[in-house]
């Protein structure tokens, strides 16, 4: 599979894993079609059209990896979840992004790619978005995945 340019290296990343068989996209939100609907081209159109509306900023893509412990095996709805609060909480939630399941690893784990360009043509703040907003959200995260069975 090739490459294009002005693709952010994580789509290609996961693109390219997904070609070999050891990925699999399991959503794709903002993007107005289905996961299984969409086609590369429209998910590097939607990412080029947010990171064209401002050229001042070099760094726009997003790339996020959750790690879950290798005895879970959790359902694919479940990690969709996972993802849609995650984003949610950390400010993403209004974003296109995609979700892929990794099954690379000894270990369960989900890659999130998106942008940090909105719709108008501002960014989202990444400064310290680890220590402010991603611990949090995956403590509460945790805290109501044992609250809810499976």
């Amino acid at each position: 599979m090739a490459t294009f340019s002005g693709t952010p290296s994580s789509l290609n990343y996961n693109e390219l894993r997904v070609a070999s068989g050891a990925v699999t996209p399991i959503l794709a939100s903002r993007f107005g079609l289905d996961i299984e609907q969409l086609e590369l081209r429209h998910k590097v159109a939607r990412f080029e059209h947010l990171t064209k509306l401002n050229s001042r900023v070099k760094t726009n893509a997003v790339h996020i990896m959750l790690n879950f412990h290798q005895s879970e095996n959790i359902a694919v709805d479940k990690l969709q979840k996972i993802a849609v609060d995650y984003m949610d909480k950390i400010g993403f939630g209004e974003q296109p992004f995609l979700a892929y399941k990794h099954d690379d690893a000894n270990h369960p784990h989900i890659h999130i790619v998106t942008t940090n360009m909105k719709t108008d043509s501002t960014r989202i703040d990444m400064h310290n978005i680890g220590k402010n907003l991603s611990e949090k959200a995956r403590k509460e995260i945790e805290i109501n995945a044992i609250q809810v069975p499976v």
